[in-house]
């Protein structure tokens, strides 16, 4: 369901040919998530979840040497922090603040 054929199943094919065995990259379909369905805390966590993995690849790219993996995903764990919809910056906050539900 989040395979798309030219971004999931073409483009790592070319991107790892063109850079002769060093790059593999792909881009699947976004998930659709009801944010409306979730605790606070899990949409919170849901929101801030591509941000972490953007965080821990960075250290893992300090870590073992790669400039490029580490620049690449801290510039998009910064960017995507930014609170400007639809950014993972402003779900946190949106779903943070939130006003608990009710029943009335």
């Amino acid at each position: 369901a989040h395979l798309h054929p030219l971004w999931s199943c073409v483009l790592p094919v070319v991107v790892f040919v063109l850079s002769q065995g060093l790059v593999l990259f792909a881009i699947a379909k976004p998930l659709p998530v009801e944010y409306w369905r979730l605790a606070r805390s899990a949409a919170v966590a849901t929101a801030l979840a591509g941000v972490t993995i953007n965080g821990v690849l960075a250290l893992l790219g300090y870590a073992i040497g790669w400039p490029a993996l580490w620049q690449i995903n801290l510039a998009l764990a910064v960017l995507n922090l930014v609170p400007i919809p639809p950014l993972d910056g402003w779900r946190a906050l949106h779903e943070g603040f939130r006003s608990s539900r009710s029943s009335t």
